[in-house]
């Protein structure tokens, strides 16, 4: 908490951890109590454009006019629109402390959106602070950013627990752990606090520390592996989603007592979340990725299947660029085509 108080002292704050470490759910519940305005945006692939679309929707929360304008002008690659894209955003008028939150940033792998995030940083926009959240480092100006007081920068060490922290951590939960057991879970977890979590878990039900080959195999035998089958075939669908609402499960699972469903989800382990003020539901990545690994098992009809309707979703919601994704992922030209002639009328009236 006290290295996340310095997302409202500088322009930018970092944080850098590997997936499961808990940088979301740190900088989430530290926000909650700051009482900053919270512009969040979380990515969920490596189009340049989606990542624009995302940033102007939340200014449009802010001053619609200027992300109208910004719709138009579009990502500004070439150097020439940066001073015009900052310029814009400037005029936003960002309420006191406003937070604006990029998530998963290392999906983008885009040197032109980090010179992008740099500039806008070094403007020094009244009322804006910056926060990405990434699973890799971010840019080759961090370094100079930092000590030019631009960025603080919060790594994966912040995040781990002491083998001493780890034994008060199981405490609290109920656990007492022996030297010996206490050694063995800080070694093989490296304070990590995913895994720790998982191992509790294990405990738990087994009665004793026991190692895994994976971290995968641990969330089987102590997660998945527990769920009745119908709970099972509904999170085999809606892991392609990063996130989603009521609304989404309903139409990815029709005809099911939905609201039951994520009632026994969300109460019975911490993998999966209701954010109260965004109502919508969210697996952990380490969870999502282990449910996309059986999903892509599954035959390729059963997958092209829920792709379609996540498709359908997105174009009801006009989210057409991640309708297009869907629609290819699918293997379906003719609706791909029917959301880029969508995505080219918005373009053309500077809709966001």
């Amino acid at each position: 908490n006290a290295m996340l108080d310095k997302i409202l002292e500088t322009p930018l704050t970092i944080v850098e951890a590997p997936m499961g470490y808990g940088k979301t759910t740190a900088v989430r519940e530290y926000l909650k109590t700051s009482g900053a305005f919270t512009l969040w945006d979380t990515l969920d692939s490596d189009s340049v454009d989606g990542f624009w679309q995302g940033l102007t929707r939340l200014i449009g929360q802010v001053n619609p006019e200027c992300a109208q304008k910004l719709s138009q002008l579009g990502f500004p690659g070439a150097l020439m629109f940066m001073d015009d894209a900052l310029a814009l955003i400037e005029t936003a008028m960002f309420p006191d402390r406003t937070v604006l939150v990029i998530d998963d940033y290392h999906l983008l792998l885009s040197e032109e959106v980090d010179r992008f995030i740099e500039q806008l940083v070094k403007a020094e926009i009244s009322n804006l602070h910056i926060v990405i959240i990434s699973r890799v480092n971010f840019g080759e100006q961090v370094t100079e950013l930092v000590l030019k007081g631009y960025c603080s920068l919060i790594g994966r060490h912040c995040f781990e627990l002491s083998q001493t922290e780890t034994v008060e951590y199981y405490k609290k939960c109920g656990v007492r752990l022996s030297p010996q057991e206490a050694k063995l879970v800080h070694s093989y977890t490296e304070g990590w606090i995913s895994a720790l979590y998982l191992c509790l878990l294990s405990y738990l039900q087994d009665g004793r520390i026991e190692k895994q080959e994976s971290l995968h195999e641990l969330i089987g035998k102590v997660i998945y592996n527990n769920f009745p089958a119908d709970l099972k075939d509904f999170l085999l669908t809606i892991c392609i989603f990063d996130k989603f609402t009521f609304e989404q499960a309903q139409m990815m699972w029709p005809g099911v007592d939905i609201e039951a469903i994520l009632s026994r989800l969300t109460k019975r382990n911490a993998f999966i979340t209701l954010d109260h003020s965004m109502q919508t539901y969210q697996a952990h990545n380490i969870f999502s990725s282990y449910l996309r690994e059986i999903f892509a098992r599954k035959s390729l009809q059963e997958q092209q299947t829920a792709w379609h309707k996540a498709g359908q979703w997105y174009m009801a919601a006009g989210d057409y660029l991640r309708a297009m994704a869907f629609f290819h992922k699918a293997g379906d030209p003719d609706s791909l085509l029917g959301a880029l002639e969508k995505e080219k009328g918005l373009r053309l009236t500077g809709e966001s």
